[in-house]
């Protein structure tokens, strides 16, 4: 949305905004990022247009809905498991544990970051993970069985764990949101072509 009101007239009502105008951004994004990024700004913006068409009484049609953009899609790399566990020898603590939650539940980042003990049931072994990614968006959960090694693993890092969060950031206390270079560093030390936390999730499906 910064990049969209930047390339329109500011004095613009929304009963101005026609598709050729939606168009001609997109077609920049294109130009300058890629057709697979002008199609996500797109989704995003007929989606919020449509919801405002609903709640708010925008104009009807949705001005964003424009034709999709040809896309390059390139192979998502996934990494061979021996490179897993170089990266997993060279982390410690806490980190190294919450490798092996990613390799042993296959969650989503910010399904992992924001797990808590509560989320964690050992007298049965399992793991409730929570996602909104399904339709509708609602938050909705499924417990996933625990490894002998993650049970013993997450029951050992319980006992130095004083918040709330089975992962939190030492430095503040809080749950991560996204620790961009986290994995990179430590693929450079294990020397490793890099890769991040959703790959571990491709690795274990």
């Amino acid at each position: 949305f910064r990049r969209f009101f930047k390339s329109v007239d500011s004095s613009f009502t929304v009963e101005k905004l026609k598709p050729g105008i939606v168009l001609k951004h997109l077609q920049e994004q294109a130009k300058i990022r890629s057709g697979y990024a002008a199609n996500k700004e797109r989704k995003n913006l007929m989606a919020a247009w449509n919801w405002g068409i609903k709640y708010i009484n925008l104009p009807a049609p949705n001005p964003c809905m424009v034709d999709k953009f040809p896309e390059q899609r390139h192979t998502r790399y996934i990494p061979p498991e021996k490179d897993f566990w170089k990266v997993y020898e060279v982390s410690q603590g806490q980190d190294r544990v919450m490798l092996l939650a990613f390799l042993h539940l296959a969650a989503r980042r910010s399904e992992m970051f924001h797990l808590r003990w509560e989320d964690v049931d050992f007298t049965n072994q399992r793991v409730r993970i929570g996602t909104r990614k399904r339709h509708g968006g609602n938050f909705e959960y499924d417990w996933l069985p625990m490894t002998d090694e993650l049970f013993n693993a997450l029951l050992l890092h319980k006992q130095t764990a004083h918040k709330e969060w089975v992962f939190t950031d030492l430095e503040t206390g809080n749950p991560f949101t996204t620790r961009r270079a986290f994995m990179k560093g430590l693929c450079k030390r294990a020397e490793v072509k890099p890769f991040g936390f959703h790959a571990i999730r491709h690795l274990t499906a």
